[in-house]
This record gives structure tokens, sequence and C-alpha cells, in this order.
């Protein structure tokens, strides 16, 4: 922790440049990957979702080693998911077909993972134990922001069929990722060693990650599907430009985590997470019987709402229970993993409802997802309740910038 518990620290700062520019370049695919799929390369609605998922489960399997990788400190972390990101969206390019941009994926999304457990690392390392849910959530108004500005530059090159074009602007996002990343310097978040100077062992899954991200994957379910369809909803219902979605989205999601970033720790954390799931909740039935463009901006609207609330109130529950500071990269590796199970199942299992009764449907079904992880927030309230304070070891394992 900083000597005067300050978040804005410059780890703090170079962790959330880093990871605005990794998910500006994921947030650049998101009007870009369906159009390219379906126009681009003849795929269908289910190619979408399948490639989304492929994606997402990538990400998922590769996680559980990236605690291994991570006792090699952050900038080692940074500098490779950097070069794996430039090489999955530098396929995109001139992708000649459905296969070689499964690969393109594949690569992206190792990138970004790798990215991710950074972002982790540098977000909660100095923060104050009393301030781990504000400093999650402001540094998290990175992934949301880049989420939400990257589309506005895809989406009207994507529209008119321009995917080369398109694909260049992830690329380059990633390229300035990885000069950002050559900016981490390695005492920041040094390599974990024992007393006699070796690397520490590391749990592939952290079980304190368990309970708080099953909950997270069931409400990302319901996000994903608005990520993946609402801009073919929107071509749809002959909506004018999808890009305001991703507008006020974007806009919504930086208000809502400056703003309340001590929200969460006010009023409770499972409360927050239960507030969260219940919007975006909301968001998909909307979204589900939108016939007008209005619709669909309510529904984006609300979805904002609940996902600014997620992860900083599911991300603090999961580091209460955490007994040993060494294994915080574990932790928030595998916290991190149901993140992109929740993707990946958003993908695989709406795909063919998607396909076969239409998109309205499957935002419809996929309100399933945050309302069962209302559920589990709700029956298993007790579990939550025990978790411990965040260790103050956590601050004490790292070096002060």
């Amino acid at each position: 922790m900083h000597a005067d518990g300050r978040i804005l620290t410059r780890p703090f700062v170079a962790g959330f440049v880093l990871t605005f520019l990794m998910y500006f370049a994921v947030g650049a695919c998101i009007p870009l990957l369906p159009r390219l799929v379906t126009t681009g390369l003849g795929g269908n609605r289910a190619d979408v979702g399948i490639l989304a998922a492929v994606f997402s489960l990538s990400a998922v399997l590769c996680r559980p080693f990236l605690s291994l990788v991570s006792r090699h400190g952050a900038r080692a972390l940074a500098i490779v998911g950097s070069l794996l990101a430039i090489v999955g969206f530098g396929l995109m390019w001139r992708v000649p077909n459905l296969g070689v941009l499964a690969l393109a994926r594949v690569a992206a999304a190792v990138g970004e993972a790798l990215v991710w457990t950074t972002f982790s690392l540098l977000s909660t390392s100095f923060a104050p134990e009393h301030r781990q849910a504000e400093a999650i959530s402001l540094a998290s108004v990175s992934i949301f922001l880049g989420l939400g500005l990257g589309p506005l530059t895809t989406e009207a090159l994507s529209r008119s069929g321009r995917f080369a074009s398109a694909a260049l602007v992830p690329t380059a996002a990633s390229v300035l990722c990885a000069v950002c990343a050559l900016c981490i310097r390695r005492e920041w978040v040094p390599p974990m060693v024992d007393t006699t100077g070796r690397l520490r062992r590391t749990e592939l899954f952290h079980p304190a990650a368990l309970l708080p991200g099953l909950v997270l994957a069931l409400v990302i379910l319901g996000w994903s599907v608005w990520n993946n369809y609402v801009a073919l909803r929107a071509d749809e219902i002959g909506m004018a430009n999808a890009a305001i979605l991703f507008s006020v989205y974007s806009a919504l999601s930086l208000i809502i985590r400056l703003v309340g970033a001590k929200l969460p720790d006010r009023i409770g954390l499972r409360r927050s997470a239960s507030m969260a799931a219940v919007l975006v909740m909301m968001s998909l039935l909307i979204l589900g019987w939108a016939k007008t463009s209005t619709g669909l901006l309510v529904g984006s609207i609300v979805m904002a709402l609940g996902i600014a609330f997620t992860f900083p109130s599911l991300s603090v529950l999961a580091l209460q229970r955490l007994d040993e500071p060494s294994q915080r990269a574990s932790l928030m590796s595998s916290f991190g993993m149901f993140f992109e199970v929740g993707a990946g199942l958003g993908g695989l299992v709406i795909a063919p409802v998607a396909r076969q009764a239409g998109l309205p449907a499957a935002f419809r079904v996929a309100a399933l997802g945050p309302a069962l992880g209302l559920a589990l927030l709700h029956f298993c309230r007790h579990r939550f309740a025990r978790g411990r304070p965040v260790h103050t070891a956590l601050q004490q394992s790292v070096s002060t910038p």
C-alpha cells in the first residue's frame, strides 16, 4: 500500500491505461465480428455465438496457468499478453475463413487474459484495505470504457463492409498496449519468492473465487448476449446508427463508476451485487420485447447500470476470503476466469436460440442467467456474509512506488 493510502498511484495509472487499450481493442470487435462472420465470411448467427465462445473459453482454459506465469511479475504478463493480442487482432486484417478467424480469437483471448491479470495485480496491490471496492470500481472503468468506446471506431466501417480497415483499429490499440507494457516497472509487482529466494508455488484454481465467480458468470452470461447481438438487432429493426447504443453505454459506465465508486462499500457488497443482477435481468427483458430503437437504447442504459456494480462488488467479496497474500494473483485469475465462463456460456447456450427463435427470444432466455445469479446470492447469503476483511498483507507484500 502507498504510504498515504492513495489509490491513484503510478502502478494504478499504468494498469488503467494498459487495460483501457486492451479492452478498446476487444470493444472494437463488438460490431465488427458479427458482421464479418455473417456478411464477410458467409456464416450465420450461430457462428457468431460460437466464435464468441471460442474467445471466452480459450481465456478460461489458459487462466488456471496464469498464476504460474504471474510469478515472474506484472511486467512480463503485460508484455506477453500485448504481443499475443497483436497477433490475434492482426490476423483479422485479411482473414480468409472462419477457421483462421477462430485461431485469431484464441490468440487474442490469451493475450486479453494475461493483461486482465496484470490489471488485477496493479489495481489492488496499493489500495488501502477499506477502499478496495472503490479502487477496483475506479480501475475497472478502464475495462468498460474501452468496451464502450471501441465499438464507436468500427461501427461505420463494419456496417459498410470495410472489414480490413476496421480490423486495423484493434491491431493498432494492441500495439499501443505493448508500448504501455514496457513502461511497467518490474519492482511494482515483482516475482513472488519465498524466504529461500525461490519462486513460490501457486494454486491453479483458488477455491475462494468459486461462489462470487459463479454469480459473476451468470450475470456476465446476460451481458455477453447484449455484447454479441445488439448490433445485429439494431440492423434488424432498421436503427440508423447502432453506435449510439455503445456511446450511451460507455458514458454511463464512466459516470457511474466515478460517481458511485464508493456505493458498494456503503450499501454492502452482497446488496450491491444483487442490485446489479436485477438490473441486468431487467435490461435483457426490455431488449427481448423492444421493437424500436428507443427500446434498444433503454435496454442498453439499464444494462450499463447493472454491469457498473457487478465486478467491483463480487471481486471484493472474493478478496475477503483471501488468507495468503502470495495467492492474490491466483485468486484474481481464478475469479476473472468466471467472466470468460459466463461470456462463453452466453455464446454456446444462446446461439442456437438466436438462430432458431430469433434475437428477441435470445435476449429473453438470457435473462435467466442473472436471475439464477440473484438466487445464488440470496440462498447462499450466509456464506457470503462469512467473508473476512481484506488481508492487510496484500498491501505489505508489494513495494511502494
